[in-house]
């Protein structure tokens, strides 16, 4: 098996992406090739990004700030819980007021 590169232009016939026919921007070279239809190449500006939406791949950078942004609101749910029981602990709180708390967002401690 051959390993697939990344070129700036599709030199080899016939140029173009095997799944959307463009021929511009840079392409990965599947390094396979038929007589009939020619070198395989696929863009990497539509089809690459289609491709792996496809298959559910998640980038590492994108799935480590959805990490980050899991743990922060943890954090955040922790911080209210936390906020909630010492509130109760000094007074017993309607419902309006819980919701206004509940809306006002992350609380300091």
């Amino acid at each position: 098996m051959m390993t697939p590169a990344i070129l700036e232009v599709a030199p080899l016939p016939p140029g173009t992406c095997m799944i959307c026919g463009c021929n511009s921007g840079p392409m990965i070279d599947t390094m396979v090739q038929y007589d009939i239809y020619g070198r395989q190449y696929i863009c990497l500006q539509r089809c690459v990004p289609m491709l792996a939406e496809l298959t559910g791949y998640v980038a590492p950078a994108a799935l480590e700030e959805l990490q980050a942004t899991c743990d922060r609101l943890q954090t955040d749910v922790a911080e209210l819980g936390d906020a909630l029981v010492a509130e109760k602990d000094n007074k017993v709180v309607s419902l309006e007021d819980f919701r206004k708390f509940a809306k006002s967002g992350p609380v300091t401690v």
